[in-house]
C-alpha cells in the first residue's frame, strides 16, 4: 500500500469514527446537563477562586427539622458550597491534573456547544500525566495547551473553557476513545472541516467527576411539588432519613448513664478492642453502636469529630466488632475512594487481627464497578471483590474440578490404590508395546495384537530397565499429591 492510500484508508476510517459518535447522538439525544453542572458553568474562573462566593447563602442547618421537606432543603447550599470547594482544590492544582490530547472534533448540536471527541491512547509512561480517559459526569477543562499552571486559564475569557462528559465510550456500541461534551463557551480550536482533526493543539484536562454530587442533588432537591415530596417520603427507603429528620434529643439522668456505660463495657468484652487504642469517648461510641445490634433494636448512630480525630479508626473498630460478633453489616460511602480506603483498612486488619481464626476474609465481601475501582489481580482487595472471587470460585463447581469430583478422587485413591497401582503398570506396558507397533511391519503388529496377553508377559518378564515403573510408593506419593492438591485449591479459596 503506497503512503497516500494508507493516508486516505485513516481518514476514512476517522470519519468513520465521528459518522458513528454523530449517528449515536441522533438516536440518543437524551443527555442534558443536571443543575449542579449548569450551576458550575455560570460560575467565572474569579468566582471558582472566590472563598466566600456561597458565604450568605449557606445557612447552618438545624438540629431539628419542621418537616421533611426542611430537612431536605436545608442540605441544597451546603452540597453546591461543597461542589464549589471541590472544583477550588481542582483548579488550584492545576498544574498536576491528568489531561489527554484530542485528535478529532465533530459538532453534534446547532443551538447548544456539544461536541463529539475523540481522544488519543493513555500514555503508558507511569510519570506521565497524559492518563486521562474520559468518564460520565466527568468535569474537564478543554484547553489549547497542556496544564502547567492555573494562570494560563486567566490570561483571557476563552482561555477559562469547562465542559461535562455526557457520554463515554466503551458502551452501547459507543465508539471507543470517544465521547460527548457539552461546553460551558465555543470551542478554542477550530476543527478541518474534512478530516475533524483540531488545527491547533486541544486537550481535555481532568478536574473532579460529578456523579455522587449529582445522584446527592436528585435526592434533595425534589423541586417545589408537594407530590415528589410525599411520593419520596412514602418509600421503605425513606425509613432511615424519617429517623433522622424526627429525631428529639433525649435528656439522660447520670445513674442511668453510668448504668449505660457499663452495658457499653460488658457489650465490647471480648472483642479485643483494646489493640486499637481508642479513647474513652471513642470506645463508647463503638461500644454504644454494638449494644444497639445485641438488642436488635432499630436506632440510628452518628458519628462525628472534629477533623484529625480518627473517625475512620472508629469506622473499622466497629466493622471489626461486627465481624467478631458475626453480625452482617452493610458498609456504604458516596465515593469508590472511601469505599476503597474502608475495604483496604479491615482486609489489612483481617490479616494482622486474626491470627487465632476469629475472622476470615471469607467473611468480607466488596461489591463496585471494577474498572472505576481499579482493581486488578495483583491488588490486596482482589481477594474480596465479588467479581474476582466469583472467578475462583467457577472451578469449584465445574464437573472435571470441582470440589466433590476432588474429594470422591481423594477416597477413590485410598480405597482402590492396588488397583489403580496395576493399571498403571499396564498403562505402561500397553503404550510401549504401541511405540513398537510403530517401527514394525503391518502384519507382525497385527498378530501382535492377536497375541495381546503374550505381549504383556514378554515384558513383565523383562530386566526392570527397559519399563521405567515408579514403586508403589512413589505412585501413591504423587498421585496423593495431585488429588490433594485440587481439593485444597478449592478449599483455600
Amino acid at each position: 500500500m503506497s503512503g497516500g492510500d494508507e493516508d486516505e484508508f485513516h481518514s476514512a476510517e476517522d470519519t468513520d469514527t465521528m459518522g458513528a459518535v454523530a449517528s449515536y447522538w441522533s438516536k440518543k439525544n437524551m443527555f442534558a446537563l443536571g443543575h449542579l453542572e449548569c450551576k458550575v458553568f455560570s460560575w467565572s474562573i474569579r468566582d471558582i477562586f472566590n472563598r466566600d462566593l456561597l458565604r450568605h447563602q449557606v445557612k447552618m442547618i438545624p438540629d431539628t427539622f419542621e418537616s421533611f421537606a426542611s430537612y431536605l432543603n436545608s442540605f441544597a447550599y451546603p452540597l453546591i458550597e461543597e461542589v464549589h470547594a471541590d472544583i477550588f482544590s481542582s483548579l488550584d492544582s492545576y498544574a498536576q491534573a491528568s489531561f489527554i490530547e484530542v485528535i478529532q472534533i465533530k459538532k453534534l448540536d446547532n443551538k447548544k456547544p456539544i461536541f463529539g471527541l475523540e481522544v488519543a491512547q493513555p500514555t503508558k509512561d507511569v510519570k506521565s500525566r497524559e492518563i486521562y480517559e474520559p468518564s460520565d459526569c466527568d468535569l474537564i477543562v478543554i484547553s489549547s495547551q497542556k496544564p502547567k499552571h492555573v494562570s494560563d486559564l486567566t490570561r483571557n475569557k476563552a482561555s477559562y473553557v469547562l465542559g461535562s462528559i455526557l457520554k463515554s465510550g466503551g458502551e452501547d456500541e459507543f465508539p471507543p476513545s470517544c465521547c460527548i461534551v457539552q461546553l460551558s463557551s465555543s470551542i478554542p480550536v477550530e476543527a478541518d472541516l474534512e478530516t475533524k482533526m483540531p488545527e491547533g493543539p486541544l486537550f481535555l484536562v481532568f478536574l473532579i467527576n460529578m456523579k455522587t454530587y449529582n445522584r446527592i442533588w436528585k435526592c434533595l432537591h425534589m423541586g417545589p411539588s408537594d407530590a415528589n415530596i410525599a411520593q419520596l417520603q412514602n418509600k421503605r427507603s425513606s425509613d432511615l432519613v424519617s429517623m433522622v429528620w424526627q429525631y428529639k434529643p433525649i435528656v439522660v439522668e447520670d445513674a442511668g448513664f453510668q448504668l449505660s456505660q457499663s452495658s457499653f463495657h460488658r457489650s465490647a468484652d471480648g472483642l479485643g478492642l483494646e489493640q486499637f487504642n481508642l479513647n474513652d469517648s471513642q470506645l463508647n461510641a463503638v461500644a454504644d453502636c454494638v449494644l444497639a445490634m445485641d438488642n436488635h433494636s432499630s436506632s440510628l448512630k452518628l458519628l462525628w469529630a472534629p477533623l484529625g480525630q480518627a473517625k475512620l479508626r472508629n469506622v473499622d473498630t466497629i466493622l471489626w466488632a461486627m465481624l467478631v460478633k458475626g453480625r452482617k453489616t452493610l458498609a456504604c460511602a458516596p465515593t469508590n475512594t472511601a469505599v476503597l480506603e474502608v475495604a483496604t483498612r479491615i482486609v489489612n486488619l483481617v490479616g494482622r487481627l486474626s491470627d487465632g481464626g476469629v475472622c476470615f476474609l471469607n467473611d468480607i465481601v466488596l461489591y463496585g464497578n471494577k474498572q472505576r475501582m481499579k482493581i486488578d489481580d495483583g491488588n490486596i482487595l482482589s481477594a474480596v471483590f465479588l467479581d474476582s472471587r466469583a472467578k475462583r470460585l467457577l472451578p469449584c463447581f465445574m464437573p472435571n474440578t470441582s470440589w466433590m469430583h476432588c474429594l470422591c478422587s481423594l477416597k477413590d485413591l485410598h480405597e482402590n490404590s492396588p488397583k489403580k497401582y496395576q493399571l498403571y503398570i499396564e498403562d505402561i506396558i500397553e503404550q510401549e508395546i504401541s511405540k513398537k507397533d510403530v517401527h514394525e511391519d503391518p502384519l507382525q503388529a497385527c498378530h501382535r495384537k492377536d497375541s495381546c496377553e503374550q505381549n504383556r508377559k514378554e515384558y513383565e518378564d523383562k530386566d526392570n530397565q527397559t519399563l521405567t515403573v515408579q514403586p508403589f510408593k512413589h505412585y501413591l506419593k504423587d498421585d496423593y499429591n495431585k488429588t490433594f492438591g485440587n481439593l485444597y485449591d478449592c478449599i483455600d479459596i
